[in-house]
């Protein structure tokens, strides 16, 4: 379920999510977060691009590369998350999960 709401005082345009049968969330886009999250975005993309120095530097070496490509992927998923201003959405579950509410 999707309400668009209009903020008077605010320019921004917020949408109300229906995340569970109960739980509603406020959505709103923000640019600081999406410049934020395209960086960190370009950070993992860097990573999965130069897994082989960052593994044989940093690392363990050669026994490390798919960890090290598999960081770098995680950064790119978060980073779009938070490009998306979503990873708000992600830590109230986990957080909903955790305490009970």
């Amino acid at each position: 379920m999707l309400v668009f709401q209009d903020y008077e005082q605010q320019s921004i345009r917020a949408v109300r999510l229906l995340i569970c049968y109960n739980v509603l969330m406020d959505f709103t886009f923000n640019f600081g977060w999406m410049v934020g999250g395209l960086v960190i975005a370009l950070a993992g993309g860097l990573i999965v691009i130069f897994y082989r120095q960052i593994a044989d530097n940093l690392a363990s070496g050669v026994s490390s590369y798919d960890r090290v490509k598999l960081f770098g992927v995680i950064t790119i998923i978060v980073g779009l998350l938070i490009t998306a201003n979503l990873h708000i959405m992600v830590l109230t579950l986990i957080t909903n999960l955790l305490l009970h509410r």
